[in-house]
């Protein structure tokens, strides 16, 4: 049958489902084209898609609870360049986005770098951190938060600041890595390191 959810008519040479205006790619979760009516939607993610309703029920919003704390109990890191860091760490009170920082798993962040060996490229695939994003931006700082159940972590949204254009639902970022969100944290609780 070639009609997907929501009566969109599956392509069945490029596995991609059409809807009046823009294809999906069902494996990504993503429009492959930005939304045609851009903020009007009240979605910042122009790309953005919901679960599938037909088969992933969520009533109380709480089927992924145990996954995140459990994914975080070595902690929370997240990335950021140098010039980044310059302009929103150095010399602040507090770290963080105000309305949710981006985080993953200590060891997750651990394994990537070992496995990226300085290669910035394989650090942003990892990251879902669109490509050549932040090479030639003063290297990668790394932000530890010990304690990260302490300050709200929570799964991510496609309405928030840091979520880009390859961001999927459901607390795992396109190269794999589990993500949550969570609270400013202050600076006396983090750990900051320059990696690259």
């Amino acid at each position: 049958m070639p009609f997907r959810q929501l009566g969109q008519y599956e392509d069945v040479e490029t596995g991609l489902y059409y809807n009046r205006f823009r294809y999906y790619n069902p494996e990504t979760g993503l429009y492959i084209s930005q939304d045609p009516i851009k903020l009007a939607g009240n979605n910042p993610n122009f790309y953005a898609y919901t679960f599938d309703s037909n088969t992933m029920v969520d009533v109380f919003g709480l089927e992924n609870c145990g996954k995140v704390h459990k994914d975080f109990k070595s902690g929370a890191s997240f990335l950021m360049t140098g010039n980044a860091y310059n302009d929103f760490v150095k010399g602040q009170a507090k770290v963080g986005r105000p309305d949710g920082q981006f985080v993953a798993p200590t060891n997750q962040i651990n394994d990537l770098l070992k496995k990226a060996n300085g290669d910035i490229s394989v650090i942003e695939k990892g990251l879902g951190i669109p490509s050549g994003g932040w090479q030639g931006k003063g290297g990668l700082y790394k932000i530890d938060i010990p304690k990260p159940l302490e300050h709200n972590l929570r799964l991510p949204t496609s309405d928030l600041s840091g979520a880009n254009e390859l961001f999927i639902p459901g607390g795992t970022t396109s190269g794999g890595i589990a993500e949550a969100v969570m609270d400013q944290v202050p600076i006396s609780q983090v750990i900051i390191t320059k990696i690259l």
